[in-house]
């Protein structure tokens, strides 16, 4: 007979033959190493090191890691995707243009105050979509390079002090009672003048399309992309477990702090990220962030406790 114990399987029976003995205790030191060995090293899917700096950006890191890890065991070739051209992609597809971008954030402080990392954050679901419908570049052509890990994080923190100094202008005019139609006009074509003579325009701009791109396009449009809500914690583990016999998952966590423990940027608290293997052992997950990098191991009930998402690629 047979008993389950965790995620491992033992078996007994009464008064074995020592042949008997033998075959089961192979057939449980196979079980064993299935276990232990059925999931891929983080480095078969992925040779190349990622990092968002201070803009959030993780949900498009993520989406990538996926398409990346799928491509590898499709082909059993790397590849490495812009991350850059599809968050930009993500912040400007409700705009079209940077001009239009400038002018409906301002014109929304106006009104109201904006958050603080207003449109960086976004979802996967999401970002696979803008893949399926415009493919993206590769890295060394559009690279998340220094250059534009030193030029991103400014342009962000531009805007976010222009949407926050067009909501104090118009808080105080409000509070001096000379706030009206042509005083928000004014405030508005003063700071739309001075953002449009920053370089944001060059950090919002997107490449042509190229021939990576209908690639890219291409291999999206054979899979769909499955997104799971787990109510429980043991559901959340059991659910990443069973995937990682297939592929990579996607998750989405609230406790991103305590699941790296470190004292991370408040930016990464609600971090999205990708789990590549589970250790039974030690019931950990080995994960790759866009924060961490690679092969970072974390607790496997405590990430299952933060995960409020799941996502994963499946063939059509």
């Amino acid at each position: 007979m047979t008993f389950t114990e965790g995620h491992k399987r033992y078996f007994t029976l009464t008064a074995p033959s020592s042949t008997v003995q033998l075959v089961l205790q192979g057939i449980a030191i196979c079980l064993t190493l299935l276990c232990t060995t059925l999931h891929s090293n983080a480095r078969d899917y992925w040779n190349h090191k990622i990092d968002q700096d201070n803009v959030g950006s993780c949900h498009s890191f993520a989406t990538l890691a996926l398409i990346e890890a799928e491509f590898w065991k499709a082909t059993g070739k790397h590849i490495d995707l812009s991350e850059r051209e599809l968050f930009v992609r993500h912040y400007l597809k409700d705009y079209g243009s940077f001009d239009k971008m400038i002018a409906s954030q301002l014109e929304r402080a106006t009104r109201r105050t904006v958050e603080v990392y207003y449109k960086e954050s976004g979802h996967i679901k999401d970002d696979f979509k803008l893949l399926q419908q415009h493919g993206v570049s590769l890295e060394k052509d559009l690279p998340y390079s220094s250059f534009f890990k030193l030029d991103l994080p400014m342009a962000m923190r531009n805007l976010r002090h222009a949407r926050h100094a067009v909501t104090r202008e118009m808080f105080l005019s409000r509070k001096a009672e000379t706030w009206n139609t042509t005083k928000k006009e004014q405030v508005l074509t003063n700071h739309t003048n001075l953002r449009s003579t920053t370089n944001l325009r060059s950090i919002f701009t997107l490449p042509k399309p190229t021939t990576t791109h209908e690639h890219v396009k291409q291999f999206c449009s054979n899979y769909s992309l499955r997104k799971l809500t787990p109510k429980t914690t043991p559901l959340a583990k059991k659910i990443i477990i069973q995937q990682l016999h297939i592929s990579p998952v996607a998750v989405d966590v609230s406790n991103y702090q305590e699941l790296t423990r470190s004292n991370t940027h408040v930016l990464y608290e609600r971090h999205s990220f990708v789990v590549s293997q589970y250790h039974p052992k030690n019931d950990s997950f080995t994960i790759r962030s866009s924060t961490t990098g690679d092969g970072k191991q974390v607790n496997a009930n405590a990430l299952a406790r933060g995960c409020y998402q799941i996502y994963f690629l499946e063939k059509k």
